[in-house]
């Protein structure tokens, strides 16, 4: 744990009962699904029995089921622009964040920081310590842009380019107060490309409610969407503060970081006829009764196999 310190901490969890696909073959897919119980802890020891999925309302086959836990690829994209970095206790809250992350057990991190464009970029043959001797290189007079301008969606989409070829459970990590007033990138398209690349979002919004401006705000909403849509999770240090705020920080990032590595693999035999659809899955017990206090984080829909194709090829 890195000694820069950081402001109050209230962790925000946003759950949507849905699947994130990978890779789409044929009339099957293999989905990425992360289980959690109710403290947010992955959930093991799961078949492919204990879920069932629809799409577009329509039963979906479960035909195998794998927990997977390995290293896996992580690009924290670090938000430095001026509204983080002329407040303190923000920046230093940023940076304790993207620390944290790199050298979290079963990650390989990459870094992208980023202002009114990206300013640094370090791809995944770095080590966790040299990202985390980077972040805490950085100096405000460095990163600071004085017109106050950010590009928060198209610094997203130049950390999916990091990747290259993609790797199951691969993800972006986003720390920022959600202001954008300069990219040329939309919303549903930092979206598609993210979904469309199998890559899950997960995000800290900076700040208090109550600072957000006006520009701020829908930044706010859209890096929680991102999340959801994506099979992420969002968090934020929003309301009041803890009694022990670091011990609080420690817990809820090894609960991300968690999330990141360990989830199922599913592979899922697609019902035909339809362009595309939203995907819904729930864990049962053995007698097929739907599991209480159980969650599911992954994307919301993708496309399904058209009409024609053999299923199983």
């Amino acid at each position: 744990m890195t000694n820069l310190r950081f402001g109050p901490l209230l962790l925000l969890l946003f759950v949507a009962p849905c699947l994130t696909a990978y890779v789409v073959a044929g009339c099957r897919t293999k989905v990425v699904v992360s289980v959690l119980d109710r403290s947010r802890t992955p959930v093991r020891g799961l078949s492919a029995q204990n879920f069932r999925a629809t799409f577009h309302g329509r039963p979906a086959s479960i035909l195998s089921s794998q927990y997977s836990e390995s290293p896996r690829r992580v690009a924290i994209v670090l938000d430095a622009s001026s509204s983080v970095t002329e407040d303190k206790l923000s920046w230093d809250m940023a940076r304790t964040l993207a620390v944290n992350i790199a050298l979290a057990p079963g990650i390989r991190a990459g870094l992208v920081v980023f202002a009114t464009s990206v300013v640094e970029t370090l791809d995944f043959s770095h080590s966790g310590h040299e990202i985390v001797e980077r972040i805490k290189q950085l100096s405000i007079p460095s990163v600071r842009w004085k017109d106050r301008q950010t590009a928060l969606r198209d610094s997203i989409l130049q950390a999916a380019d990091l990747f290259g070829t993609p790797e199951v459970g691969d993800s972006v990590y986003i720390v920022s107060d959600g202001g954008d007033n300069r990219s040329q990138a939309s919303r549903a398209n930092v979206e598609q490309q993210l979904s469309n690349r199998g890559l899950r979002a997960f995000a800290y919004i900076l700040k208090n409610r109550a600072a957000l401006n006006d520009e701020e705000r829908p930044g706010e909403y859209e890096l929680r969407q991102l999340a959801e849509v994506t099979g992420g999770t969002s968090q934020g240090s929003f309301g009041p503060a803890q009694k022990d705020p670091e011990t609080q920080l420690q817990h809820d990032l090894a609960k991300l970081s968690d999330q990141m590595v360990k989830f199922y693999q599913l592979e899922v035999a697609l019902p035909e006829g339809y362009d595309k659809g939203i995907w819904k899955v729930e864990v049962v017990n053995a007698e097929g009764i739907k599991m209480k206090h159980i969650f599911i984080r992954s994307v919301h829909e993708f496309a399904a196999c058209s009409k024609g194709k053999d299923e199983g090829k």
